[in-house]
């Protein structure tokens, strides 16, 4: 079976949304991921109401 590549910004949303789950804030995600804190909080909505294969 052959896997799947990612995009770039897949990565980050995925990245982000996994420290999100772990326990850290927006704006360290953004940071982290070189993205702005609303973006983050974009993908935390989308993170919590369809989990992480939403991002």
């Amino acid at each position: 079976m052959a896997k799947k590549r990612l995009s770039e910004a897949t990565k980050k949303r995925v990245k982000a949304g996994r420290m999100l789950l772990s326990g850290k804030s927006c704006a360290e995600a953004a940071l982290a991921v070189g993205v702005a804190r609303q973006t983050v909080y974009t993908w935390k909505k989308l993170l919590d109401e369809g989990g992480i294969d939403a991002l």
